[in-house]
């Protein structure tokens, strides 16, 4: 391994361990013990059906914290903790089909599905939702790379 490599690793390891560390404490801080798992659950779910994906922890500020979040290009989906249960917010969920009626909110493009107990998670529906947030986030990338900045098309 070249010296720029092994240091890009490096770096690329110890970002990985701030992430980990500073997910970590957002559990511990702000998601209430009975919604953890439901959690868990999704990250263990998000990093199988789509393991190009990567956590971030998304904002910060003296009036919002933090909130993990799941990215491609771009942020794909936010995972939000509440009083009442675990908030999926769905960056482009308007532009999914969802034959399980779960989406709401009515936003130009983000839809959200509420899970209050980990009896209500269905491992189908998300990964359906995951799938589809990937592709529309790949889909994105392919037409930003074949078009300029005015809209028009480049030469192939």
């Amino acid at each position: 391994m070249s010296d720029k490599t092994e240091k890009a690793a490096g770096a690329f390891n110890e970002q990985q361990s701030d992430i980990t560390a500073a997910f970590e404490g957002f559990l511990q801080d702000r998601v209430l013990p009975q919604y953890r798992d439901i959690i868990d659950r999704f990250v263990e779910q998000a990093t199988v059906e789509e393991p190009e994906m990567r956590l971030r922890m998304r904002g910060g500020t003296a009036r919002y914290y933090s909130v993990p979040v799941f990215k491609l290009a771009r942020d794909i989906v936010a995972i939000s903790p509440t009083k009442s249960g675990v908030t999926f917010s769905f960056t482009a969920g308007a532009a999914f089909t969802d034959p399980f009626d779960l989406l709401g909110g009515d936003g130009k493009r983000p839809r959200t599905i509420r899970v209050s107990d980990e009896t209500e998670y269905l491992a189908d529906a998300m990964a359906h939702y995951l799938r589809q947030a990937a592709i529309l986030d790949r889909n994105a990338i392919r037409t930003k790379q074949q078009t300029g900045i005015d809209g028009s098309t480049r030469d192939a």
